[in-house]
C-alpha cells in the first residue's frame, strides 16, 4: 500500500528498497505535506530510529530509539524526552519483565510475568496488581484472577469446540 486518503487529509508511505519496511510516512492536509515520519533500521531490519517532523519549521515533534539482543528483540526503547523502557526476554523469547523509567531513572512502570512449562502465561505483576492465570487442557485461558490490595476479581472464558473465544468475562 503507498497511501491512503479522503480527499482532504492522507500518509504516503515510502519503502526501504527490497525489504518492504516503511522509511518514511508523509502526512499531508489540503494537498500540502504537514509532517514527516523517518524510520532506520540496522542490517537484520531492525527498527532502530523513529522521528517524526513538522515540515513547517522542521520541529521534531517525536522521536524514539531502540536497541535489540542478539536474538533481535527489542531490550530498550528511549523517546525524547529521556524517558525509557527496558524489556528482558526468556529462553524462548516471551517477555518476561519491563520496567518504565523517566529521564531522571524514577520507576514509572515496572511488570514481571511467569510462564508455565509450554509458555502459557501463569502470573502477572503490575504495579501492585497480580493477575493469576489458569489455562485448560487445549492451553487456552480458561480463567483470570486479579489481586489489587484486597480488591480480588475472577474472569471466566468460554470457548467453543473449534477454540474460538465465546465470552471473555465483559
Amino acid at each position: 500500500m503507498n497511501g491512503v486518503s479522503d480527499g482532504e487529509t492522507g500518509v504516503t508511505y515510502e519503502y526501504l528498497e527490497k525489504t518492504g519496511q516503511i522509511e518514511h510516512i508523509i502526512y499531508q492536509a489540503r494537498g500540502e505535506q504537514t509532517m514527516r515520519t523517518t524510520k532506520t533500521y540496522d542490517r537484520r531490519l531492525c527498527l532502530l530510529n523513529t522521528t517524526t517532523r513538522w515540515l513547517g519549521d522542521n520541529q521534531i515533534l517525536s522521536s524514539h530509539q531502540y536497541t535489540y539482543n542478539m536474538a533481535n528483540q527489542r531490550t530498550t526503547a528511549l523517546d525524547d524526552n529521556g524517558n525509557q523502557r527496558d524489556y528482558e526476554y526468556d529462553g524462548i523469547g516471551q517477555v518476561i519483565s519491563g520496567e518504565h523509567t523517566d529521564a531522571d531513572g524514577n520507576t514509572l512502570q515496572s511488570y514481571t510475568y511467569d510462564f508455565d512449562t509450554i509458555g502459557n502465561r501463569k502470573q502477572a505483576f503490575n504495579q501492585g496488581v497480580v493477575e493469576d492465570y489458569n489455562a485448560n487442557r487445549l492451553n487456552q485461558y480458561a480463567s483470570r484472577r486479579t489481586t489489587e490490595n484486597t480488591n480480588k476479581t475472577h474472569t471466566d472464558y468460554q470457548h467453543d469446540e473449534d477454540g474460538n473465544l465465546l465470552q471473555d468475562g465483559k
